[in-house]
């Protein structure tokens, strides 16, 4: 198989390779159409496998829309797959090329895939076959996507599925099969007696034949053979968000068979399907269109607007990067520099914002701030991922405290530093106190700790971390010192 054509996308990746020119902390990307123009080539071949009924091979091919001048280096695929009950349709009928151009204007690249078509509507078995080709399709998509997902600009991270009715039977069972699972009419029946093989071993051998998982699904009226295929098992903790109508005669919205046809196998809809990634606490949204029937959009536009209103936040959600809360002291001397610190993606960048200090090194995901004046003040950080989705804010307060005053011993002869201190309190002189040993009093004359001093010892340091914080006196046969037990 031929690599793709490439005269277009070589205007649309000129400059992808700057990647995330800049900390855009206010991006809306992937939330509204920041794109004016959507690119589209057309007629990619990704797989050619056997169809139903013919005897030969048919040439699977793709669409392939992208957000005009885009300058990430990598952005988010979604894949659609057409439905019409795995007997008619294609990749370009309404409202696919709308679907595709809209979410490519978030900044998605979006394909539109073929797969095949056709069974005997007379047998249940075949028509379980025709399901099981549509997951061989879809994965033999993917698998082309990502052997070229370089020169596309696609993220092989973040990959969903999505389509209508059929599409999303394929896209479902492709995510959710597995080899165990596999129906016993893909191994031959009396009428198609050819084995499909395994569920990676259709279409084309690009990435070995490895399996890619998606990120996650939009789910336009579809259903699956069995809930029963959604495994307790992390590789199946993919996040689906479901639209159907409620008086859907086609695909069932509970449980039956499609068309109220009882040849044809029974399905679980949107409905049992939202039942059980509930029961296995997987992320999921059933968005029920009351009263409505089968494919609604083709008739009522504004249903195509719901689907884009629910799914664009969901996908938003799931590609978001989980930063951690921020670390680093929270009480801090005025004129002290202390280090801030979170954990978020790997090749996520990071605004900082802080008041009340100065940012005097920014490492990314680490920074240094001099805090310049007394009071409580906010410092805040968002994290920007690769993809250019924002992170959730993290937040800190941090009180900045009057340094407090240090007396010497009389003889000049001590220092203690830090002060205040935190939970190790150093103490140096150059002559040795005359008792030998240094006393721990609180505020209120109670000893809490001798300190033996050994001859020519020239410091010592005294671990304070059990003690409340609050204001403590060092006593020598020298001198009394105060010093302040924080929290910084």
């Amino acid at each position: 198989m031929s690599r793709p054509m490439r005269i277009l996308l070589s205007l649309v990746l000129l400059l992808t390779h700057q990647g995330l020119s800049s900390q855009n902390c206010n991006s809306v990307r992937y939330l509204d159409e920041v794109f004016d123009g959507v690119d589209v080539l057309s007629g990619v071949q990704f797989a050619a496998a056997d169809p139903y009924g013919v005897i030969g091979s048919q040439d699977l091919l793709l669409d392939l829309y992208m957000p005009t001048g885009d300058l990430l280096e990598k952005r988010p695929l979604i894949i659609y797959t057409f439905g019409g009950g795995f007997l008619i349709g294609t990749r370009f009928q309404p409202p696919v090329p709308q679907f595709c151009e809209h979410f490519a204007r978030l900044g998605y690249v979006v394909a539109s895939i073929d797969y095949r078509i056709g069974f005997n509507t007379a047998s249940s078995e075949s028509a379980e076959r025709a399901v099981y080709r549509g997951v061989q399709d879809v994965r033999a998509a993917m698998r082309y996507l990502g052997q070229f997902s370089e020169g596309y600009g696609i993220d092989t991270t973040t990959i969903f599925l999505t389509g209508t009715s059929a599409g999303c039977f394929s896209a479902l069972h492709s995510t959710f099969m597995e080899e165990g699972d596999r129906p016993a009419s893909s191994y031959g029946i009396l009428l198609e007696p050819a084995d499909m093989g395994c569920a990676n071993c259709s279409g084309n051998n690009y990435i070995d034949n490895r399996e890619l998982r998606p990120k996650g699904i939009i789910n336009n009226w579809g259903a699956m053979l069995d809930t029963i295929y959604i495994d307790p098992i992390a590789k199946d903790n993919v996040p689906v968000i479901s639209f159907h109508g409620t008086d859907d005669l086609i695909v069932p919205y509970n449980t039956g068979s499609p068309f109220s046809y009882p040849v044809f196998p029974a399905v679980q809809g949107s409905a049992p399907i939202h039942q059980r990634l509930d029961h296995l606490g997987i992320m999921n949204q059933l968005v029920p269109l009351v009263g409505i029937g089968h494919e609604p959009w083709l008739t009522d536009a504004t249903l195509l607007d719901t689907v884009y209103r629910y799914s664009t936040p969901f996908l938003y959600e799931i590609m978001r990067p989980h930063t951690s809360a921020i670390v680093g002291d929270d009480s801090v001397p005025q004129g002290e520099t202390r280090t801030y610190s979170v954990t978020g993606q790997p090749g996520s960048q990071f605004c900082w914002t802080v008041s009340g200090g100065t940012i005097i090194a920014d490492n990314g995901s680490s920074i240094d701030v001099l805090w310049n004046a007394t009071g409580i003040w906010a410092m805040s950080v968002v994290e920007v991922s690769s993809i250019e989705v924002l992170g959730n804010e993290q937040t800190m307060e941090v009180e900045v405290v009057q340094p407090t005053a240090v007396p010497t011993m009389e003889n000049g002869t001590s220092v203690l530093f830090p002060n205040p201190v935190s939970s190790m309190l150093h103490v140096s002189w150059n002559t040795t106190p005359s008792t030998g040993t240094l006393q721990l009093f609180d505020t209120q004359g109670r000893l809490l700790r001798t300190i033996p001093v050994a001859d020519g010892q020239e410091g010592v340091v005294i671990d304070v971390t059990d003690i409340p914080n609050g204001i403590y006196v060092l006593r020598t046969a020298e001198a009394n010192m105060r010093f302040a037990k924080t929290a910084y």
